[in-house]
């Protein structure tokens, strides 16, 4: 797909993707020497076969900041990982993070907001997830999991919205999303 790394003022727009690997994902490994802002991903169509749709991570050893994916159609989404997703399991904040008009359909993991370690983990230290907005999203399939986990009090996910998400037609609601203790000021708005 399209792997965004250390860079400024990108778009990505009218694209058709299927790939065994991520489709768009922004990401600052290590070594990189720029923070990420100002990236738009919009008027796509993905298809998910293995990995992520649209995501962030997971290598993010410098701050990612003012993303926009949005009027993306992600179709027959039958990848082992997530729909919708940042990724952090490095030391940088990434922060205004906008998902908005996306429609999604054979979906299994749908939206994901997770700091931890994994293969992946370049820094010692954990990052934060800050102002992570899902907007007007439609999204079909089975079992449709949503999970947002902080690592601990000092690297919390928070300031999350949820306006106008949809699960198999219905308005997405706190039952449905699945929330560990370092997950903070959560709004979810049907």
């Amino acid at each position: 797909g399209i792997d965004i790394c250390n860079s400024r003022n990108v778009t990505v727009e009218n694209c058709f993707i299927r790939t065994l690997d991520d489709l768009i994902v922004i990401k600052t490994p290590k070594g990189g020497r720029n923070d990420v802002k100002h990236i738009v991903a919009k008027g796509c169509v993905l298809w998910n076969q293995v990995a992520h749709a649209l995501s962030i991570g997971a290598e993010i050893t410098r701050d990612i900041s003012d993303v926009l994916f949005t009027d993306c159609d992600i179709i027959h989404d039958q990848g082992r990982e997530w729909s919708l997703r940042v990724y952090h399991t490095d030391a940088a904040q990434v922060s205004d993070v906008r998902f908005e008009n996306i429609r999604i359909e054979e979906s299994i993991k749908f939206i994901s907001l997770w700091i931890n370690k994994a293969v992946w983990t370049s820094d010692q230290e954990r990052g934060h997830i800050k102002g992570i907005s899902f907007k007007n999203i439609h999204a079909t399939g089975t079992p449709l999991t949503v999970e947002l986990k902080g690592f601990d009090e000092g690297h919390s996910v928070e300031d999350v919205v949820f306006q106008d998400v949809t699960i198999n037609g219905n308005p997405i609601t706190p039952d449905k999303v699945k929330m560990n203790s370092f997950t903070k000021n959560v709004s979810i708005n049907p």
